[in-house]
């Protein structure tokens, strides 16, 4: 019981602390579900010298969740009085994990500093509702079939699952991913669930092979006797059951026969051909020029870069890509080496801006050279934008840096290291100014450029930011102009290429967290694989989060966090709270990271 009020005074003043009202709860533990109520008697007696009258209500609950009858008491010197406190929590109100505290006060009508404080607890009774299914139901396979389970929560309180997979035959072998889950309030968690009969035959009828998939809550006590709801086949909500089957087809069935035959008789044709083909010129010796590329395609990335691409040929075994300005003229000739179909072609300014660039690619066997490719040529994107401004390194982990810069909010940005697109995401969607990149061992120089559209594009940052890579030793390039080998990646919000990101420790990166961040999802612990799952959701949207200590960002409104072993993941690189806001607001994200909350981290 907490009591508070004032010291005992000089003769003729209001009564001290030894005067104060004495009150007691029947019942300090209540427990009430969504929707229904707990009711509990309080007792106050006035010990004072003075008739005095007492405002009761409640503190630490919502308005809306309790009444006091009467909701005032007035008592004569030493008398004793009763009331009635009624909590009625609504019917949608969530069951959190602990009960919920709640204090019974009493207030002197003649001097609101006199009072005292009853404390005690209401726990929301839990409503689990969980609904599972699996799609497909039955799928077919020879080695092994894939299945998706989704679990939908209807219920009032969140609901941790463990998940295994169990056939009564023991014929199947299962790997599910991931095999614990959490499902929110109002929705949805999904695992997949690859399946592997152990026993594939040749030829043969399909055999039909059940399987269920069960989740049961951790730490939930020792199933006991069945209840009368689950012997007459009602599922239990804590413990959801969903059944599938595996239709095991032979390896050889009679398409795979038919195929068979048909490999053998055009295997059969190839042998024939080649002894047929020992005096054709050029059919087994390196004296005649491969064909020429096909599928050229250009992608000017901005006034100082721009993708090629092709399809090669079998017998090259390097290419050439030869650079045109819109006047024809030769500008350079790039020798790429080894099997490669894509080249970052850097262009070098030039006192009057090129409007377009085009190139021809040659395919190089030894001495000899194919004839040109179809030209390509690219439209250059006018660099009429402002460049980031100061663009910043630091090392997060081996191989890994985080770049900060500034730039405009309506600008989607594009790093590079040497020229070339950064791996393993290299362009941002706007509101964003920090990335993790890799960087391989070695002095790199960063630069970062500002994108809006397709056409408009800003030149890049300058000076560049060099840093000395303590990673693995780079990938050699695609030639010599650079290159990173792949497309350049889009980073669109809400985007569904996977592009890869950075692996997260358990306790976060090491690189500082400061200025202005999205906090996705809440607090979690530094071996939960929830966040991990996040991360991993949001790197595959293009959306550059990470894992960081919780003592980070003590502006958090769940904080200040004193646990070191608890963790958040984040979005960084915002310029406001309004931006990071936006962020929230119109950004696609995964369930898992729900809610997004803006918050001031730390320094800027």
């Amino acid at each position: 019981m907490t009591q508070y009020g004032v010291s005992a005074g000089m003769p003729g003043e209001l009564p001290g602390d030894a005067d104060l009202p004495v009150m007691s709860l029947d019942a300090t533990s209540l427990k009430a579900e969504a929707g229904g109520q707990a009711q509990t008697t309080l007792t106050l007696r006035n010990p004072g010298q003075l008739v005095e009258s007492f405002r009761l209500d409640v503190v630490g609950l919502d308005d809306g969740w309790w009444q006091v009858h009467p909701p005032e008491l007035a008592l004569y010197p030493g008398e004793d009085s009763t009331a009635v406190v009624v909590l009625t929590p609504p019917a949608e109100a969530r069951a959190p994990d602990r009960p919920l505290p709640f204090g019974v006060r009493a207030i002197s009508t003649l001097d609101p500093s006199r009072g005292v404080v009853e404390e005690g607890d209401l726990e929301i009774g839990r409503v689990f509702d969980l609904q599972p299914s699996i799609s497909p139901v039955t799928s077919r396979a020879r080695w092994s079939a894939r299945h998706t389970i989704t679990f939908t929560n209807w219920g009032n309180t969140p609901v941790r699952l463990k998940l295994a997979a169990t056939d009564k035959d023991g014929r199947l072998g299962f790997q599910l991913t991931p095999d614990a889950v959490v499902v929110p309030v109002g929705g949805r968690a999904t695992a997949r669930l690859r399946v592997r009969p152990s026993d594939p035959f040749l030829r043969g009828t399909p055999v039909h092979l059940p399987f269920q998939v069960h989740g049961e809550q951790p730490g939930a006590a020792p199933a006991g006797p069945r209840s009368i709801a689950q012997r007459a086949g009602v599922p239990d909500p804590t413990q959801p059951v969903v059944d599938g089957a595996v239709l095991h087809g032979p390896i050889l069935s009679k398409g795979v026969i038919v195929a068979l035959i048909a490999v053998v008789a055009a295997l059969a044709a190839a042998v024939a051909l080649l002894f047929r083909a020992g005096d054709v010129k050029g059919a087994r010796n390196e004296d005649t020029a491969p064909p020429p590329p096909t599928a050229v395609s250009v992608d000017a990335i901005s006034g100082e870069l721009a993708r090629v691409a092709w399809t090669g040929s079998d017998r090259a075994l390097a290419y050439k890509v030869r650079t045109i300005d819109e006047n024809g003229a030769v500008v350079k000739s790039d020798d790429v080496k080894g099997d490669v179909q894509v080249f970052d072609a850097k262009l070098e300014k030039t006192e009057t801006p090129r409007s377009e660039i085009c190139f021809e690619v040659y395919a190089v066997r030894g001495d000899f050279v194919s004839k040109a490719s179809e030209r390509k040529c690219s439209k250059l994107p006018d660099e009429s934008l402002k460049p980031p401004t100061d663009v910043k390194a630091a090392e997060a982990a081996p191989g890994q840096y985080q770049v900060t810069w500034k730039g405009r909010q309506k600008d989607a940005h594009v790093v590079l290291v040497d020229g070339a697109p950064a791996a393993p995401s290299s362009e941002f969607q706007p509101s964003i100014f920090s990335a993790l990149i890799n960087v391989p061992a070695g002095e790199h120089c960063i630069t970062v450029f500002a994108k809006r559209g397709e056409e408009d594009v800003s030149p890049q940052s300058a000076p560049p930011t060099c840093v000395t890579g303590t990673g693995p030793a780079a990938t050699p390039s695609a030639g010599t102009g650079g290159g990173n080998g792949g497309p350049v990646p889009s980073a669109s919000a809400g985007g569904n290429g996977n592009n890869g990101g950075p692996t997260p420790s358990n306790t976060g990166s090491a690189a500082p967290v400061t200025g202005i961040v999205a906090v996705l999802g809440g607090p979690k612990q530094s071996d939960d694989n929830i966040a991990k799952s996040v991360v991993a959701d949001l790197n595959a949207k293009n959306i550059p989060a990470r894992i960081v200590p919780a003592t980070a960002v003590p502006n958090h409104p769940d904080g200040p966090f004193q646990n070191p072993s608890t963790i958040l993941v984040v979005v960084e690189g915002f310029a406001s709270l309004e931006a990071a806001q936006n962020f929230c607001t119109n950004t696609v994200l995964p369930a898992n990271s729900q809610p997004c909350t803006p918050v001031q981290a730390g320094g800027a």
